[in-house]
């Protein structure tokens, strides 16, 4: 494999270097959010002049952003991480009150093309990105955000309603991203992992529901008895009824002179429950490494990012069907190696956080 590197020189990113020789590559590829690598080399003249933060990686047909690197001297080795382009909208903000009603995929693509592709303000475009004009069977949402981070709240509605994204450089020859919307497809009924079939080398497994939400009190604007307040999921009861509270006071029923009728303001507060108990769902996994030798079916010919498929295990009595949310794709001395995430991972401190 080889790996080219860019170097931006004066605003613009030229090609100065090909790594064919490291000690060990990954890749996380993700459908709903942001890809990201690690690759480890040998430090020497040319990988500490051109591995530095905002040079760019092309790898396997994608195009990655440099911000971190290290030297490891336990190994006397460097460390480079960074992410996909996509990932570089953490740097955008919703510039304006954005006020919506259209489907998840629509306003995905209108956040880009107001605050990343043509933004009123030149100042804010980033030309390394363009977006498709994807459509997908989706039901309408009202969605309302004022000054969220655009990566955030395209991730947040990638996940909440089950859609993803591929990254294709639109130009090969500079670092570029074209952003494609798309929907997986349903292979559960002839895909399976499990050890059984030799699919899977090995299998994980975890299960949870501390964090399980499935009832949501969402409160709008207004003071005491005058705010407005929703329910998600109230005919749950008993021990199926796990409560969350959801303070909405900042999604408003007027924006910029357009007031919204009291069943489109209810709209906008169902889409943020939603969003909400998207957040807290109950947990289970069953991964492992996947056999890459295996005639059965061949990852990225058979099956990709962001389809369902079947996950068995007869050890742990477990048969479901799963999206691969991710795929883990290592390069060390001792082979290439493919782990996948089926369905959502348990929340990390950092996911914690963001939820604030």
């Amino acid at each position: 494999m080889e790996i080219e590197v860019f170097k931006r020189i004066s605003g613009v990113y030229e090609s100065v270097s090909l790594i064919d020789q490291f000690s060990s590559l990954m890749i996380n590829k993700r459908y709903y959010k942001t890809s990201d690598f690690q690759l480890q080399v040998a430090p020497s003249d040319e990988t500490i002049e051109y591995l530095v933060p905002s040079n760019c990686l092309l790898i396997e047909g994608v195009f990655y952003y440099i911000d971190n690197v290290v030297y490891n001297q336990k190994d006397h080795s460097l460390v480079v991480s960074g992410i996909s382009l996509f990932g570089l909208l953490k740097n955008r903000v919703i510039w304006s009150n954005f006020s919506l009603y259209q489907t998840p995929l629509f306003i995905c693509q209108q956040i880009l093309l107001e605050n990343v592709t043509s933004p009123t303000n030149p100042n804010r475009a980033i030309e390394l990105f363009t977006v498709t004009a994807d459509t997908i069977a989706q039901d309408s949402i009202q969605y309302q955000n004022s000054y969220g981070m655009v990566r955030e709240e395209i991730e947040s509605l990638c996940e909440t309603y089950d859609f993803g994204f591929k990254e294709t450089p639109t130009d090969i020859l500079e670092p570029s991203c074209t952003v494609n919307f798309y929907e997986g497809s349903d292979k559960s009924s002839w895909i399976e992992f499990s050890i059984d079939n030799e699919m899977l080398f090995s299998e994980t497994y975890e299960t949870n529901d501390y964090d399980e939400a499935t009832t949501a009190l969402v409160a709008g604007e207004g003071e005491g008895s005058a705010r407005t307040v929703i329910t998600l999921n109230e005919s749950l009861t008993g021990l199926d009824r796990k409560e969350l509270y959801v303070d909405a006071r900042d999604l408003q029923s007027t924006i910029d002179e357009t007031t919204l009728t009291t069943a489109e303001y209810n709209n906008l507060l169902t889409t943020r429950g939603n969003e909400k108990l998207s957040e807290k769902q109950a947990i289970l996994l069953l991964d492992g490494d996947v056999n890459i030798n295996s005639e059965l079916y061949k990852y990225g010919t058979d099956y990709n990012l962001g389809d369902k498929v079947s996950v068995y295990s007869e050890r742990f009595k477990v048969s479901t069907v799963k999206t691969l949310t991710e795929m883990q794709e290592t390069w060390d001395s001792k082979g290439h190696f493919l782990t996948p995430t089926f369905g959502k991972r348990t929340p990390t401190i950092i996911d914690y956080i963001k939820r604030k």
